[in-house]
């Protein structure tokens, strides 16, 4: 139990490495081209799954017993935050012209 959830807890703090690398790194979405890659639909799924899938992941942590030394409440955070920042993707998105 200890394994899988330290695992799971490496798990995010990995994602969401890669998250903030990725965010560093691209363009504004001002700089970025008006011609979607993939379909709109398609991409707004994507977004809808990503947000249940960190709710439920929020959600698991919240309920470990376990504190893991402060760094539980801190990937709680990451997550709430990475949460907000779909939400506002789906704000912009509902309020854009496409």
């Amino acid at each position: 139990m200890i394994l899988r959830t330290t695992r799971f807890l490496g798990a995010v703090a990995l994602s969401l490495g890669f998250f903030t690398a990725g965010a560093a790194l691209t363009h504004p979405a001002s700089a970025q081209s008006d011609t979607p890659v993939r379909g709109e639909r398609g991409s707004r799924h994507d977004i809808r799954s990503d947000e249940l899938r960190l709710a439920r992941m929020i959600e698991r942590l919240e309920h470990d017993r376990r504190d893991y030394g402060g760094h539980r409440v801190s990937a709680i955070g990451f997550l709430r935050q990475a949460d907000q920042q779909l939400q506002a993707a789906v704000a912009v998105d509902r309020n854009t012209a496409h």
